[in-house]
């Protein structure tokens, strides 16, 4: 009797353990599977603890070190250099002989075709002005990070009576691209928006409006008899569009809907994001963002 209690023993155990074996590598095995399909390779992982240690890091400092590694990071950034496209004798560095007038568009990619379909256009009409063509190379202006005033809730969001208004700064990149722009602009005969047809192309030729234009620095530096700002639209690339934007549908006022539309956007992901954000990388992993 004992040596079949035994043996039932010896057998219940060796089940037991062979079960145990086979769940443990059922789990390495659904382990490796999902940091395969996922991609959480070790090197991510380490990289996500990093970022964790570093966001808690960042959290915990004071506001005045907090704002000196913040203007330390900026002002590391490469400054973006104007991409200018005009007739051949067409010069920056000197004012041109011809007035000109002066097309912004979103992408620097677009300016030497864009320039080339004008400067044709030019030479079959006689026209008695030329055409430069640059880009703003995206947004130039954002809100802040860091918060413009001490009672400021969320950064760069004035919540005061229910307002919801934004501050906008330039971007630290885009200083150098601005500076070079207003000078473009006050020596040219006409500024003509042309960023892309859409929320952001909208909201770009607005800010570059008020910055260009509407700002104390560069009204100082324009001419009076300056011709009204102009926007325009196309959505291809071709010498009837461009051609039809310019002299036949230009446009003297920009859509507000869409502006508002695109700000309103902005401030929704700041209240969103800059609060609830922090607490997703405490709470359940580092690196997630919180949006509207």
């Amino acid at each position: 009797i004992m040596s079949k209690r035994s043996a039932f023993l010896r057998c219940g155990i060796l089940g037991l353990w062979m079960m145990f074996s086979m769940l443990t590598r059922q789990r390495k095995l659904a382990t490796a599977f999902c940091t395969k399909s996922s991609g959480m390779t070790l090197q991510r992982l380490s990289s996500l603890r990093k970022f964790d240690a570093q966001q808690r890091a960042r959290h915990s400092l004071k506001p005045l070190q907090l704002a000196r590694t913040a203007s330390k990071s900026s002002s590391t950034r490469r400054l973006q250099s104007l991409v200018v496209h005009g007739p051949p004798n067409f010069s920056t560095r000197k004012k041109s002989d011809r007035p000109f007038k002066l097309v912004i568009v979103e992408s620097p990619s677009k300016c030497k075709t864009i320039s080339k379909i004008l400067q044709d256009y030019v030479e079959a009409e006689n026209l008695d002005h030329d055409y430069v063509v640059t880009s703003c190379m995206g947004h130039i202006r954002n809100i802040p990070q860091q918060k413009t005033d001490k009672n400021q809730k969320i950064a760069g969001i004035d919540l005061e009576g229910g307002k919801y208004e934004p501050t906008y700064v330039i971007l630290p990149e885009k200083e150098k691209l601005v500076a070079d722009l207003r000078k473009l602009v006050a020596n040219s005969q006409q500024l003509i928006l042309a960023t892309d047809d859409d929320r952001e192309g909208e909201a770009m030729a607005w800010h570059l409006l008020q910055v260009l234009l509407d700002d104390e620095a560069a009204k100082s530096q324009i001419a009076t008899d300056q011709m009204p700002p102009l926007r325009v639209r196309f959505t291809e690339i071709t010498p009837k569009a461009i051609t039809e934007s310019i002299f036949q549908n230009a446009s003297p006022s920009l859509r507000d809907n869409l502006v508002q539309a695109q700000e309103t956007r902005r401030i929704l992901d700041r209240l969103a994001g800059f609060t609830v954000s922090p607490i997703l990388w405490k709470k359940i992993a580092p690196g997630l963002s919180a949006g509207r």
